[in-house]
């Protein structure tokens, strides 16, 4: 039986083309099975630097966006720019037969087969999205007046219906927020306002963000009681795997990925991670196996 093709879309700008092709990579060497099919939403990046971005088996089509109102939206945070809009035109400027979408930040890696994503049911709803592990929900109801009663989402990974969004155009209507409201978490904000208590909920594992390690796990084990096993490692704030203040446990993982790519060593000596730094990387990250072993298979705190 043939299997679906996957469609994930991807907003970046010229700056995040290195990371972007190691998501891609992640993707691939994790699906086997799967037609692939990548959408890069960008707002003028050059010929030369799209030609250093390829794959083995997956088609890549560069969408650029060229809306005055999108492209006069500035992001408020340091880590962040106007590229974290580029999601909203997914309904608007995907080809015609695409119903079903997952977008992905850039600053992510898959450690698992993205086809496991893509056959989530999202019942009634256009979107599935993983709760925000840093955010509380009842404070930012009550400050933008919804129910108290909900929870926020963390818009870097999402499962999406194209064809309902097209239909009920609440992306157009999150651009709209945006065009006169300034939120502190950009279009993230905006789109939780506009899909308060109508989406699905995606196990966390789908985009493990660094708040679930806080505070001995406290988020992550009042969604779940399993022990963390990321499916998609999503390396959110300022602090990143190409930098060497990262400090992440997972960091080394990120590293791992590039082993065999062709960029991976340029990236790595850009940054200035060099042996010491990596090793330190790979000892975090055994202690922190360690930890979680002690935590949820011994039963210590």
């Amino acid at each position: 039986m043939q299997r679906p093709v996957i469609n994930v879309a991807f907003g970046i700008d010229q700056s995040y083309i290195p990371q972007l092709r190691v998501v891609m990579r992640s993707i691939e060497t994790r699906n086997e099975r799967n037609p692939l099919r990548f959408f890069v939403f960008h707002d003028g990046i050059d010929a030369a630097s799209r030609a250093q971005v390829s794959t083995r088996r997956a088609t890549i089509e560069w969408i650029q966006i060229c809306d005055p109102v999108l492209l006069g939206f500035d992001a408020h945070r340091p880590s962040m720019s106007r590229a974290t809009y580029f999601r909203l035109m997914i309904p608007r400027f995907m080809p015609p037969d695409v119903s079903r979408a997952i977008y992905l930040d850039s600053d992510l890696i898959l450690q698992s087969d993205i086809a496991e994503l893509w056959d989530f049911d999202l019942g009634a709803h256009a979107l599935g999205a993983v709760v925000d592990a840093g955010l509380n929900p009842r404070d930012f109801a009550a400050r933008y007046g919804l129910p108290a009663q909900g929870r926020y989402f963390n818009a870097g990974v999402l499962l999406l219906d194209v064809q309902k969004l097209r239909a009920d155009q609440n992306f157009d209507h999150t651009i709209a927020l945006l065009a006169s409201n300034v939120y502190d978490y950009d279009d993230q904000d905006a789109l939780n306002i506009s899909f308060w208590n109508r989406w699905t909920s995606i196990p966390p594992d789908w985009n493990f963000q660094r708040n679930f390690l806080y505070e001995k796990f406290a988020t992550w084990t009042a969604l779940t009681r399993s022990a963390p096993r990321p499916k998609i490692i999503h390396f959110t704030d300022a602090t990143k795997p190409w930098r060497r203040d990262e400090w992440h446990p997972l960091a080394w993982l990120y590293l791992k990925e590039l082993r065999g790519a062709e960029f991976g060593l340029s990236l790595l000596r850009n940054a200035g991670i060099g042996f010491k730094t990596r090793l330190k990387w790979r000892l975090r990250w055994l202690l922190w196996n360690f930890r979680c072993f002690c935590r949820w298979n011994l039963g210590l705190q």
